[in-house]
């Protein structure tokens, strides 16, 4: 009955702690991500690792034939990604990261201030 008890009780306290679930992380844009930007790339993907002021990976546009790394930072909320590819200038993305969402804007390669959304997959 004590096991059942303190099970419980350290369950309810990862819950209210929001310890349930790694999705939807305020300190990390880890994962695979859907994005769009502007009406020309409707159905991108990105994937990335970490937090702070390291975030890398990769993403790609196929309706734009674009593809590259992914460098950039997560401060709180604000989220600052540059999206590389070959024989193009950078798209440069500004951003605010809620739950598992990121709108913003993005600069660079044809793109001024272009809605960019993602939703984390």
């Amino acid at each position: 009955k004590a096991s059942s008890v303190a099970l419980a009780l350290a369950t309810a306290a990862a819950l209210a702690c929001g310890g349930g679930s790694q999705s939807g992380s305020q300190d990390s844009l880890t994962g695979d991500w859907s994005i769009a930007i502007g009406d020309t790339c409707t159905a991108g993907t990105m994937a990335v690792a970490g937090a702070s002021d390291a975030v890398t990976g990769n993403w790609e546009c196929k309706a734009l034939h674009l593809s590259g790394g992914v460098s950039g930072s997560l401060k709180s909320h604000d989220v600052t990604l540059t999206l590389h590819a070959s024989g193009y200038n950078p798209i440069l993305v500004n951003g605010t990261l809620s739950g598992d969402s990121i709108s913003g804007t993005a600069n660079g390669s044809g793109f001024k201030n272009d809605p960019f959304t993602a939703v984390r997959n």
